[in-house]
């Protein structure tokens, strides 16, 4: 994957139209060391679907994933964050904390088992 492909998989693939995108274009194309991360809110719908991480979300995983792996390939050292947004849900949206929690820890089990993944405390 060349610096173009990459940026094309980048903007084809965001949600929200990222920021800046000539300062990442220049970053890719002058860097193999990236910074990566996206916000996860926690799972409004927990009463009616639990705090299980659900298809959406594991296909969601899945996709970061291979992702990261097809840059990995290609020679870009990858660092990537997900920041829980926790507080956020408890605060601004008023979740109740425990279902927060419950979902961020079945969250992070989900991605240690299937992808290695491991969660670090900032």
């Amino acid at each position: 994957m060349n610096p173009e492909a990459l940026w094309k998989e980048i903007s084809n693939n965001s949600i929200d139209a990222p920021e800046y995108p000539d300062r990442i274009i220049e970053t890719i194309n002058r860097n193999k060391e990236l910074i990566l991360f996206s916000p996860w809110g926690p799972k409004y719908s927990y009463l009616e679907k639990g705090t299980q991480v659900g298809e959406a979300e594991k296909e969601t995983v899945l996709q970061i994933d291979s992702f990261l792996s097809r840059a990995r390939n290609c020679g870009y050292k990858v660092n990537y964050f997900i920041l829980f947004a926790d507080s956020y849900g408890t605060d601004i949206n008023g979740l109740p904390l425990e279902a927060v929690k419950e979902y961020f820890v079945n969250l992070s089990r989900f991605m240690q088992e299937n992808f290695g993944w491991t969660q670090k405390y900032w």
